[in-house]
C-alpha cells in the first residue's frame, strides 16, 4: 500500500474514535388510525332500508255549524192612500175692486174696476194710449155666455210730424301732412387725445475689449533619418 494512503487511513481512524458514535433514528410505526379504512378491497357499507309509511290518516275536519238563513225583513203593510174628501162646490162670493194709477214722469194713466154677485162678473177698464186716445174696455162674464167684451176709443189720434233725417255726408278727405325732413342728431366726437410715447434711450453698449491675437509660431517637424 502507498505510505500516504496508510497515513490517511490512520487520521481517519483516529478521528472517528475521538467522537460518540451516533446511530441513525428510525422512526417508530404510528398505530392505525381508529377510523381508518382497511387496506383490502373497497366493500359498500350495507345501506339500510327506508322506514316504511305511516298509516293514511285523514285530517279531521270540524262538523260545518248548523245553516241559519239571515231574517228576511217584511216591509210594512201597504196602506193605500187616502181618498181625497170629494169635492164640493162652494157658492160663489160676490166682491168688488177698483184702482188708479196716474205717473206724469212716464205718462202711465190707467184704472180699472170689477164686481161680482156670485153669478155675473161686470167690470171695465181704461187706458190713455201714447197718441192720445182713451181705450174704454167694458166686460161681462157668466158660466152661459162667457167674456164678452167692448172696446171703445175716445180722442183723435195725434202722431208726431215726420222730419226725415239729414243724408249723411261724410266729411272731406284731408290727407295728413308729410313728415317732417329727417334730421339727424349730430353726434359729438371728441377730439383726439395727443398721442405721447416714450421710448426709453437704450444704454450705451460697452466697448468691445479686444482680443489679443499670438502670432502663429512655426514648429517643423522634426526629420527621423
Amino acid at each position: 500500500m502507498n505510505p500516504v494512503g496508510v497515513l490517511l487511513c490512520g487520521l481517519f481512524a483516529v478521528a472517528l474514535a475521538d467522537k460518540p458514535h451516533v446511530l441513525p433514528v428510525i422512526p417508530a410505526p404510528h398505530p392505525p388510525h381508529p377510523h381508518a379504512l382497511p387496506a383490502g378491497p373497497y366493500k359498500p357499507l350495507p345501506y339500510p332500508p327506508p322506514p316504511p309509511p305511516a298509516p293514511y290518516a285523514p285530517i279531521p275536519h270540524p262538523a260545518p255549524l248548523p245553516y241559519k238563513a239571515a231574517p228576511v225583513p217584511h216591509p210594512a203593510p201597504y196602506k193605500p192612500h187616502p181618498h181625497p174628501a170629494p169635492y164640493k162646490e162652494e157658492p160663489a162670493r160676490p166682491y168688488a175692486f177698483e184702482y188708479g194709477v196716474v205717473d206724469e214722469y212716464s205718462g202711465a194713466n190707467f184704472n180699472a174696476h170689477e164686481t161680482a154677485d156670485g153669478k155675473v162678473v161686470s167690470g171695465s177698464y181704461q187706458v190713455h194710449l201714447p197718441d192720445g186716445r182713451i181705450q174704454t174696455v167694458t166686460y161681462t162674464a157668466d158660466h152661459y155666455n162667457g167674456f164678452v167684451a167692448d172696446v171703445k176709443y175716445e180722442g183723435t189720434p195725434v202722431y208726431p210730424e215726420y222730419k226725415p233725417k239729414k243724408p249723411y255726408h261724410p266729411a272731406p278727405y284731408k290727407a295728413a301732412p308729410p313728415p317732417a325732413p329727417y334730421k339727424a342728431i349730430p353726434f359729438p366726437h371728441p377730439a383726439p387725445l395727443p398721442l405721447t410715447v416714450h421710448v426709453p434711450n437704450p444704454a450705451p453698449l460697452p466697448n468691445p475689449v479686444p482680443l489679443p491675437h499670438h502670432a502663429p509660431t512655426y514648429k517643423p517637424n522634426p526629420v527621423h533619418g
